[in-house]
């Protein structure tokens, strides 16, 4: 079970990187584009106080949220960690706040944390397992 363990946390590794570099490369031709000393300008005029509260009130559901996902999962037979569930909820939470069909993209997401084990993930499969 070792060597599958390592095989996946290699794929982990690899999408987070294929995720980040597009990241990156938009944020350097957003700074080329606007200049890197505009938007710091304009950073240093935002108050710590705004700062502070936007960070709660963006941060505090994201996190409430997450924790109430924990104990579901766990119903569901899924193991994970709690800060993985705050985790999880946050990045589904992502594309389904940007995309029209952003549901879809959380079944592999479950799937992928659940060391390959997966529960019901069409109607059908909720319908003959007793849910």
């Amino acid at each position: 079970m070792a060597p599958f363990r390592s095989q996946q946390t290699g794929r982990r590794s690899q999408r987070a990187v294929g995720g980040m570099v597009p990241g990156g490369l938009l944020l350097v031709v957003y700074f080329h584009l606007v200049g890197i000393e505009e938007v710091q300008r304009v950073l240093w005029t935002v108050p710590p106080r705004r700062i502070l509260s936007l960070l709660i009130v963006g941060g505090v559901p994201l996190v409430f949220w997450g924790l109430g996902l924990h104990p579901v999962l766990g119903r569901l037979g899924v193991s994970i960690r709690l800060f993985d569930s705050i985790l999880l909820y946050a990045a589904s939470g992502f594309p389904n706040a940007i995309t029209p069909f952003g549901q879809v993209v959380v079944i592999p997401s479950v799937r992928c944390c659940s060391g390959g084990r997966s529960g019901p993930t069409s109607r059908s499969d909720w319908s003959r397992s007793g849910a």
